[in-house]
């Protein structure tokens, strides 16, 4: 959710990321990115790594991602300017159990392994937050899942998403 914006802009904070997205773009274009697999896509079982890798080494989502780094001071601004979320929309708000997916395999790299673990419990927070926001909301851990929960754990996502259904339906 949107708090978590300044949370990731101060943990990258250091890292050459907005220089070396400079970079990737040209690497991107030439097809270096895909030659240096950085984020070590291709070590992915399956065909996924390979299809991954040939969505992002391409020129556009490192273009976004430079896109994302020049603007993130805008970002934050249009962030903290923006409504809160109205207090009677139903939520269900889940944080994944395991830091699993939430950065590509490579890009890990950029964190010590003290600021990523520190980032967890920051991430919970606001979406417990977020969460609390609304009358209607709640928050869950979800047991065995990745940052991508609906790709890892679909059932639960799935089951929220009926439950929710039959609330608005039944009017509880």
């Amino acid at each position: 959710d949107s708090a978590m914006v300044p949370i990731l802009d101060d943990a990258f904070r250091g890292a050459p990321v907005r220089t070396a997205c400079m970079l990737a773009v040209s690497a991107g274009v030439v097809g270096l990115a895909r030659a240096f697999d950085p984020f070590h896509l291709r070590s992915q079982e399956g065909d996924e790594g390979a299809r991954s890798a040939a969505l992002m080494y391409g020129s556009l989502p490192w273009a976004a991602m430079c896109a994302i780094a020049r603007g993130m001071e805008t970002t934050k601004a249009e962030f903290a300017r923006a409504a809160p979320v109205r207090a009677d929309v139903p939520l269900v708000v889940m944080s994944a159990d395991s830091t699993a997916g939430l950065l590509p395999p490579g890009a890990t790299a950029l964190l010590s392994p003290a600021s990523l673990a520190a980032l967890i419990p920051r991430l919970r927070e606001t979406h417990k937050s977020l969460a609390k926001q609304s009358t209607r909301g709640s928050w869950m851990l979800v047991k065995d899942s990745e940052h991508s929960i609906a790709g890892s754990r679909p059932e639960i996502v799935a089951t929220a998403v009926n439950e929710m259904l039959a609330s608005l339906r039944t009017g509880r």
